[in-house]
């Protein structure tokens, strides 16, 4: 059973409501719970349904009934309570924050005033008693200035006897001149607070971004489109393709028949099996490490071929992307596989692509592969089981290795296998329309 806040999980999945960290929470949910998956299937189909059903309009003559109904009633609207107004105690009179204001800023006058006079009375007394030393200090204050530590400022003045000095000697008879200087400020010896040094500026790393490319099936004969897809191949790391289909369940199948077609071992996820089943609109995921450029070229050219015929049962959209794998396309399969993809972020250094010819048509070019890969060659059981491509529904539910049996598969035949190319991950989206 499920629990009323599960259910509206499911519900907010199905209207398109979820957060990133709800939409974690429905993986999760999903891949443990098969009353979940049966739940969740049937709401899809119901919002479908929904959607499909025909529009209907109300009478013309609508609120002509309505108002007819209303005079042969005598009804009459239901009166509105009355609105309470809040009570105000009285107007503020206008003077009254000038008044406040004005009292704030005299009380702070003259506490000023009180302070700076109390220390300056300070200073002047430790100042009379340095110019007479033997006067016995005023008995009123004589116990307030035995702790008080001079202070310096430049008011505070030193009486210094100076004598005048010849080359002679000295004179007695000249008269003693004060002289009045300011003391000498003491400065503390302890350590000096400043802020900590600032650590070395690091150099500067360049990163290279790749981008994705878009790409359409009605242009894929043209050069310049077949050279930049032989620039992604060149690259030699993990590539995405992203295809968008109309009705996602045709496209699914018609992709696997074609990668049986080209001896790929497709393994279906028990999952994904059911959302194919019930004909659900989900996004599909296919991975594979032994696809060749050769048979990627063929994939596409059947692709382009069904769209130029006018005669496409995938109902696929003429645009598709290419890119290099996404950091979180690395994490996907980190979780879906179990296994460590550190070794997939490089890959060796591929040639062109061998079955491309500019001065060919696509339909020869489509033949002559075919013609190739099918003449009296038939693969063995064990190149049959390495040539294997696995099916889940994106994005991929986390710890699917634990408890789905193709993945498991894939991985302990994957072990066994030579990775030869680089890896290839097709993802097939939905779309309206």
């Amino acid at each position: 059973m499920l629990t009323d806040q599960e259910f509206r999980l499911l519900t907010a999945a199905v209207d398109g409501e979820l957060t990133p960290s709800e939409q974690r929470r429905l993986e999760h949910l999903l891949a443990r719970s098969e009353t979940a998956r049966n739940c969740y299937a049937q709401l899809l189909e119901q919002s479908q349904r929904l959607r499909q059903l025909a529009q209907v309009h109300p009478p013309i003559d609508l609120s002509k009934r309505i108002l007819h109904v209303i005079q042969a009633r005598a009804l009459t609207p239901t009166p509105l309570p009355p609105v309470r107004r809040p009570q105000v105690g009285g107007a503020v009179p206008v003077w009254l924050p000038v008044a406040l204001a004005a009292s704030i800023l005299l009380a702070i006058m003259l506490g000023s005033y009180l302070v700076f006079s109390h220390q300056r009375m300070q200073r002047t007394e430790w100042v009379q008693q340095q110019r007479n030393p033997s006067s016995p200090a005023s008995p009123s204050r004589s116990t307030d200035r035995q702790d008080l530590p001079p202070k310096s400022s430049p008011t505070d003045e030193v009486v210094r006897n100076t004598e005048a000095d010849d080359n002679d000697g000295v004179h007695p008879d000249r008269p003693t001149v004060q002289e009045l200087l300011p003391r000498p400020q003491v400065v503390d010896s302890g350590p000096i607070l400043t802020a900590p040094s600032l650590p070395e500026s690091q150099p500067f790393q360049v990163v290279t971004i790749e981008l994705m490319s878009l790409f359409s099936f009605s242009e894929i004969q043209r050069p310049d489109v077949q050279r930049k897809v032989r620039e992604h191949w060149k690259k030699a790391t993990p590539l995405r393709v992203e295809l968008f289909a109309r009705d996602p369940i045709a496209a699914a199948d018609h992709l696997q028949k074609h990668l049986k077609a080209m001896n790929q071992n497709v393994l279906v996820d028990a999952f994904a099996q059911d959302r194919l089943k019930r004909k659900a609109s989900t996004p599909f995921l296919f991975y594979s490490e032994t696809i060749s450029p050769d048979e990627f070229w063929l994939l596409l050219s059947k692709f382009a071929h069904t769209q130029t015929a006018n005669h496409d049962p995938a109902k696929l959209d003429d645009k598709f992307v290419l890119s290099p794998f996404q950091p979180s396309d690395f994490v996907d399969l980190a979780q879906m596989l179990g296994i460590d993809v550190s070794s997939l972020r490089s890959g060796r250094v591929m040639g062109p692509l061998s079955g491309l010819d500019h001065r060919q048509s696509l339909e020869t070019q489509t033949g002559l592969h075919l013609a190739q890969t099918l003449s009296g060659w038939t693969p063995s059981a064990n190149a049959a089981s390495a040539r294997q491509t696995i099916v889940v529904t994106y994005p991929p539910p986390r710890g699917l290795h634990v408890h789905s049996k193709e993945i498991q598969s894939f991985v302990r035949n994957r072990n066994d296998a030579k990775r030869e190319w680089p890896p290839i991950l097709i993802v097939l989206r939905w779309i309206s329309g």
